[in-house]
Parts: structure tokens; sequence; C-alpha cells
């Protein structure tokens, strides 16, 4: 079948693509780190890089250890480390973080707290909750 060959190398060429524009990510992160090695919006930065990449063990360092354990509740940080907790189904975990951005930050949090907060909720069986955060 034609179309499914064509589908194949389009989705190839996808794939490369998205896979070079990693690679200049990681590699525009690493000149970041060379100008700053202390500015916590890099190390978000490569914390949702990582995220993207599914490397739940790296992201959770770059939000937890760096961002989190060195200046405190940053937003980005919070609900970075949410969605690691997310994806490792901890949904108390994350449910907790996103709860916590929402608190501490109720305008700025915006959608991708609720969201992720009502989805913890729903994970958990709290189907109340999480219509209310939607």
């Amino acid at each position: 079948n034609i179309e499914a060959g064509e589908t194949s190398k389009t989705t190839e060429a996808n794939e490369k693509e998205v896979e070079e524009l990693r690679a200049m990510a990681d590699a525009r992160f690493v000149k970041a780190d060379n100008i700053n090695q202390v500015n916590p919006m890099t190390w978000i930065g490569r914390g949702m890089l990582n995220l993207a990449n599914n490397k739940y063990d790296q992201a959770r360092f770059y939000f937890e250890n760096l961002t989190l354990g060195q200046y405190g509740e940053i937003l980005p940080a919070l609900i970075g480390m949410a969605a690691v907790k997310y994806l490792e189904k901890d949904f108390k975990g994350a449910q907790d973080l996103y709860g916590r951005a929402m608190t501490k930050f109720p305008v700025q949090s915006g959608a991708a707290a609720r969201v992720g907060f009502g989805m913890a909720s729903y994970r958990l069986g709290q189907t109340d909750r999480a219509k209310a955060a939607f």
C-alpha cells in the first residue's frame, strides 16, 4: 500500500526532526549553564526537557533537588515535579504539588495546575474533586 509507506516515511521524518530539536535544546542548555550555572530557570528548562524525554529521575533531580531545594517553591518547578509524580503514578504526591501550586500561585498557576490536579484526583477516585478542578 503506497499510503502506508508514505505515512511511515513521514513518521520517520517527524521523529528525526523531534530528535534534532531535542539535541539542539540540550546544546542550548549546556551553553546557558556555561553562562550562569545557578540560574533556576535553566534547571527548570532542563527538567522539562528530561520530562519530555521520559527521563523522570533526571527531571526529578532538576526540579526537586536543584530548584525546589535551592530556591523554594517556584511555580514551574512545582508543576514540573507534580508532572513527574503523576507520570510515576504517585497520584497523591502529584495532587499535593498541584494543589500547593494553586494555593501559592492562585492566578499564575493557570490551567496546567487545575488540569493536573483534576487528573490526579480522578486517578485517586475523587471524581467530585476532579470535576470541581475543571
